[in-house]
């Protein structure tokens, strides 16, 4: 950045003013007119050092916006309120307020600094320009021309725009300051001729050395002796150069250059190998169709600050986890610090992550259908560097031993709920997995209990929390496993390792969101299937004798008669087949023919309704069903009275949800 682009006006100033303070004219140096140009030169920079000062001076004075001062100003009285009272004990909300605001300070500190570096820098370099102008007039306070010449060409680089009358002082100073120093060298050239011709003459006399003892050549005298040099000083040694830079100067030689594509490539990796830490990311400009949301940057960036690249990312659903677990990846992989990646996802995430990194963030990823990997046979763990796999595929006894012997530099697993019991083998399975850099994507990091909470954070950080129960006894109240106690104290440990952004906090543009609940009026056929499963449900669900595998099957079946009567038939049918009476195997029966006479659906009815009435034509919709047998009775219910429906070929649902 020049001076120029920072708008300072450089004020005129006579050519021929002088000004208190300047040298008397000594005799023999340059004429009049020089000396009254090098006085206006003179004072054109003192004039420069004090716009300079004022220039200053209004940078630094600049403020944030109002409303960032004030909301900075409201988040502070409240942290340090909070702080005060947290001595009291605060509860569960208290704790957790109290850690959304320190988070909220960090990011109104970081729009601060971002709103005011621009004229933080202005400062400096207005800052360094006045110190060299200012050290180039101290240099120039004599009558020597070269300082002054000096002084004119960096007031004339620094000071634009220059008014007129500025421009024209400048102008006469060089022309009368080159014509002062040619005649300077010129007499200083005659001297040092006639000097050297009377010592000759001296030493030829008297027979002496061409200097008198102790007496060297001063800065008019004509050069040495090139033998008297010699006589004192060693001959430079020849240089050598390593043999593997003996090709590269024959090159040189010979005119043959590399690419400017390739000095490009050299120049930006070398700038790249002088950033240490990740305050600033290379990765936001190599991202193809993503948005730069802040609160995705500075997650990454905390993640990689921070935490070691080792968090639990705990977002909101719809607020990117996968972005930025894409930007943390893709920011490691170009600094060259995540080779060997492996992504653990559902079975149904694993096309939609593999076509995300390979559309978003260049990143190609290997699956275990691609050819490549089913080329490699058994080795193909160990010869592929980045892999998507279902976690229960590797987990299977025929893929997680080969998996363990891996070296990974960043593990990332998607839907990380799934490893929230210890005891599982999911989560046996991750724990005993080799990386460096490990990142756990999931919206709701405990559901039942903090044990959950617990087993996730050991995954990332062993230890951390303690033992379980060290964890129990000092965070989790004794009656209720779901509320935690020392909240506080809680959420400082979790801040290490876990970020979670809300959508209250990062003030996300989202669309309106307009939920509706419709009340269904069942079909007669629908409402007598309903009715005849529930007292089935009630009546399995009062024997004491039944194990908890039966219950889970009961409610199953109550929540696949609350979907559709094809998802619920097929169940029935299941329990008739295993029943081992009589009776049993009747009254299940019966409800399997109240399922097959239900022809139509209430809920499709419905479903066609809202969409003829609440969505405009030409949009898209998304219907989410918890069943399969659901998708396709919806769909052939629905077939004469809406537009097609397109359902995805998959063998699981698209989606978990009401139905």
């Amino acid at each position: 950045m020049r001076p120029e682009q920072l708008d300072l006006p450089i004020g005129a100033v006579d050519p021929v003013s002088a000004q208190p303070g300047d040298p008397p004219v000594p005799p023999g140096d340059p004429p009049a007119p020089a000396v009254d140009t090098a006085r206006a030169l003179r004072s054109l920079a003192e004039r420069f050092l004090e716009d300079a000062r004022s220039k200053i001076e209004t940078l630094q004075s600049v403020r944030a916006p109002k409303w960032l001062e004030a909301d900075l100003a409201d988040c502070e009285t409240f942290i340090r309120e909070a702080s005060r009272l947290s001595g009291l004990g605060l509860d569960y909300e208290g704790g957790l307020q109290l850690a959304e605001a320190k988070q909220a300070r960090r990011e109104l500190r970081r729009e601060r600094e971002d709103a005011l570096r621009r004229y933080r820098r202005a400062a400096e370099l207005w800052r360094t320009i006045g110190s060299r102008v200012a050290l180039a007039l101290r240099k120039a306070r004599g009558s020597d021309p070269q300082p002054l010449l000096a002084l004119a060409a960096l007031l004339e680089e620094a000071g634009r725009p220059l008014a007129p009358a500025d421009l024209r002082t400048i102008r006469e100073a060089r022309a009368h300051l080159r014509n002062a120093a040619a005649e300077r060298a010129a007499g200083q050239a005659s001297a040092g001729r006639e000097s050297e011709g009377a010592r000759t003459a001296r030493g030829a006399s008297a027979g002496a050395t061409p200097f008198a003892p102790g007496e060297r050549p001063g800065p008019g005298a004509a050069d040495p002796d090139p033998g008297l040099l010699t006589s004192y000083l060693p001959p430079p040694a020849a240089l050598e150069f390593e043999p593997e830079d003996r090709g590269l100067l024959e090159r040189l030689d010979q005119r043959h250059y590399d690419p400017p594509e390739d000095y490009r490539l050299n120049q930006t990796a070398q700038r790249l190998s002088l950033l240490s830490g990740f305050e600033v990311l290379l990765c936001p400009p190599l991202l193809r169709g993503v948005d730069h949301y802040a609160f995705q940057l500075n997650t990454a960036r905390q993640v990689m600050r921070t935490m070691r690249g080792r968090a639990l990312l705990c977002d909101e659903v719809g607020l990117g986890k996968t972005i930025e677990a894409g930007l943390v990846l893709k920011e490691y992989a170009i600094r060259g610090l995540a080779r060997r990646v492996l992504v653990l996802t559902p079975p149904s995430l694993v096309s939609q992550w593999r076509d995300e990194m390979l559309d978003k963030f260049a990143i190609p990823f290997t699956t275990l259908e691609d050819p490549e990997f089913r080329s490699h046979g058994a080795e193909a763990w160990e010869r592929c560097e980045r892999v998507i796999a279902s976690i229960h595929t590797a987990k299977s006894p025929k893929h997680a031993e080969r998996i363990q012997r891996v070296p990974y530099d960043l593990i990332i697993v998607d839907e990380a709920h799934h490893l929230r019991s210890r005891a599982s083998r999911s989560w046996k399975f991750v724990n005993q997995l080799k990386s460096k850099h490990l990142l756990l994507l999931t919206a709701t990091p405990a559901q039942n209990d903090l044990d959950e909470l617990f087993n996730l954070i050991t995954l990332l950080s062993p230890g951390r929390l303690k033992s379980p129960a060290d964890f129990r006894r000092e965070f989790v109240e004794r009656h209720d496993p779901r509320r935690p106690r020392n909240r506080t104290k809680l959420r400082e440990l979790l801040m290490d390792v876990m970020v979670r952004n809300t959508r209250s906090q990062v003030s996300l543009r989202l669309p309106p969101r307009e939920a509706a609940t419709l009340p269904i009026v069942l079909t007669p056929p629908e409402r007598a299937l309903y009715d005849g499963v529930t007292r089935l449900v009630r009546a399995g669900y009062g024997r004491p004798t039944d194990a908890q595998g039966g219950r889970m099957a009961l409610r199953t079946l109550q929540a696949e008669a609350g979907s559709s009567a094809a998802a619920v038939r097929a169940t029935l049918a299941t329990m008739m087949q295993k029943s081992p009476t009589a009776d049993g195997r009747a009254a299940l029966g019966a409800l399997v023919d109240l399922a097959a006479r239900v022809e139509v659906s209430g809920k499709a009815v419905a479903l066609v309704d809202l969409m003829r009435t609440r969505i405009p034509p030409g949009e898209k919709v998304l219907v989410f069903t918890q069943y399969l047998e659901t998708q396709a009775f919806g769909r052939s219910s629905t077939a004469r009275s809406a537009p097609p429906i397109k359902t995805p070929r998959s063998q699981h649902s698209p989606a978990t949800g009401a139905s």
